[in-house]
């Protein structure tokens, strides 16, 4: 333990032995000199007491916060990782209040938890902190050694497809050179480890053939379990293959509901796919005044080929 968290555990016992332990008197019963401090799981439970009571009356409660604060940092100091991970949520969610120092607060009980427990997603959270500059200091490379650490030892599907991120460009980080064979490398692992984004990625790789075999088959399966996860991008790399029959039979009529059903969810390519069809009349009835409608949303999302639909179709409009 280090002398800042024995300091901290010195000054919460502390506090516990006034206003706290009257509380633990009225909730736990007459507390004796050997159960003044409980066990980690034990304040883990009473903070779990005053978490209930914040959740039924207002998250105001400045008073049941702070009780929850103090058994569960109590709980987190016995050296659980699940204790400060679950302390950490609470900083970052602001249930203690919100600012620079709650947010520091919960990196530092996050990064005493991944030293002790090598859980991937640990290191996952940790990253993304760091490459979005919540909580701590932006740092996109050490973001990516996290990412690294947390896909190739804990096979973690989020980390593994940040780190093909990284290796394409997509991610901009001048110190790691660009590999496009190791980006499709991350991108199957993220892939067979279930991520929906990497799912869509890897499908790509599969689709152009540029760094592994061509084979449309296979995309076409992993554009399909991206999409059964809802995922945008995998839905309209699905509609892409039907429509134009790569991997599955070609099917206008579904793949035009199937870019719909991609713009709903934001996909602003879908959306730019869905206006060609309406425009056009293939895969569903003409309809200019709709292909507008989602050429106008696809051009929000930042589409430029939209803005030229947009203007075709009003001027057939006003003709």
């Amino acid at each position: 333990m280090t002398k800042k968290e024995q300091q901290l555990l010195i000054d919460l016992k502390k506090q516990a032995s006034d206003d706290f332990l009257d509380m633990l008197n009225s909730d736990l019963g007459k507390v004796t000199e050997e159960q003044k401090f409980c066990s980690s799981d034990e304040w883990f439970l009473l903070g779990k007491k005053y978490y209930e009571k914040i959740k039924g009356e207002c998250a105001a409660d400045k008073y049941n916060a702070e009780m929850v604060r103090r058994c569960f940092t109590l709980a987190a100091l016995s050296g659980k990782s699940k204790y400060q991970k679950l302390l950490s949520d609470c900083y970052f969610n602001g249930l203690f209040g919100k600012g620079e120092k709650y947010d520091e607060e919960g990196m530092y009980y996050l990064e005493l938890a991944a030293d002790i427990d090598d859980a991937p997603e640990l290191y996952t959270n940790m990253a993304l902190r760091y490459l979005y500059g919540k909580g701590v200091a932006k740092d996109s490379l050490k973001a990516f050694h996290l990412f690294k650490v947390a896909a190739d030892i804990g096979k973690d599907g989020v980390a593994a497809r940040y780190v093909g991120e990284y290796y394409d460009g997509t991610i901009e980080e001048e110190s790691i050179k660009e590999s496009q064979k190791d980006a499709c490398e991350y991108y199957k692992l993220s892939a067979e480890q279930g991520d929906s984004y990497g799912q869509c990625l890897y499908g790509k790789e599969l689709y152009s053939g540029k760094n592994v075999p061509q084979d449309y088959d296979k995309a076409f399966e992993f554009f399909t379990k991206s999409a059964e996860q809802n995922d945008p991008n995998g839905i309209f790399m699905q509609a892409q293959c039907i429509w134009f029959g790569f991997g599955v039979n070609e099917d206008k009529q579904r793949a035009f509901e199937l870019f719909k059903k991609a713009a709903e969810l934001g996909s602003a390519q879908g959306a730019l796919d869905a206006g060609k069809a309406l425009y056009l009349g293939e895969g569903t009835q003409k309809n200019v005044e709709q292909a507008l409608v989602y050429f106008e949303k696809s051009a929000a999302g930042g589409i430029a080929e939209a803005k030229d639909a947009i203007e075709i179709c009003r001027k057939e409009i006003e003709q």
